[in-house]
């Protein structure tokens, strides 16, 4: 693909594992522990509203209300930094085991994710942008990135009902606005504008 960014597959992840592990890195990067804390009760709050929960069996379901209300007790006290630790690794699980996350091997990977490229150069930018520099690419780069790290080519041949296919965009385009939250705001990037190039892609 041309376009997208420098330096930075998966195949069976609809979204590359690398951006979910980038969602809770960005949540908590250089904050202190309290203000990570709320941060990643947010970022649980916003994937309890991706297609794929409503999806995910009743047992993850549970387990995810339940941790989010044991977290919002413990907002406004003393958290620990093993504390963000364990509630970040439950949040990269929690995203990693929701429905419309991966799809059946079954014909091979397509090596579709040019994780390192695409993801790795999306999260240089993300930490430039925290830091306090100016943006360095165009806002076609950066879309160009945020599609390529959905495998739509694996999502062409595994999933036939267009609304299942509509449902995996709009998660993949919720996902990146999670996992690049800065990008997206220097950029002017919806969740929409991620999603409808998805569409457009399958």
């Amino acid at each position: 693909m041309a376009g997208g960014l420098r330096n930075g597959g998966q195949g069976d992840h609809t979204t590359a594992y690398l951006s979910m592990q980038h969602m809770i890195v960005n949540a908590v990067n250089n904050l202190a522990p309290g203000d990570a804390h709320d941060n990643l009760i947010d970022t649980h709050l916003a994937m309890m509203n991706f297609p794929g929960y409503a999806r995910s069996p009743q047992w993850l379901r549970n387990q995810s209300q339940n941790r989010f209300l044991l977290e919002q007790a413990r907002q406004g006290g003393a958290i620990t930094l093993a504390q963000i630790r364990d509630y970040g690794t439950f949040l990269l699980q929690l995203r990693n085991r929701m429905a419309l996350s991966s799809l059946p091997t079954t014909g091979g990977s397509t090596g579709n994710h040019a994780e390192q490229r695409h993801g790795g150069g999306l999260q240089q930018e993300e930490q430039r942008l925290q830091n306090g520099h100016a943006p360095r690419y165009t806002r076609q780069d950066i879309l160009i990135s945020m599609v390529a790290l959905c495998d739509t080519r694996r999502i062409r041949r595994s999933v036939h009902n267009v609304n299942r296919q509509d449902e995996i965009a709009v998660q993949h385009g919720l996902s990146m606005v999670q996992s690049y939250p800065t990008i997206c705001q220097q950029y002017g990037i919806t969740a929409q504008n991620v999603t409808g190039r998805v569409i457009a892609a399958l």
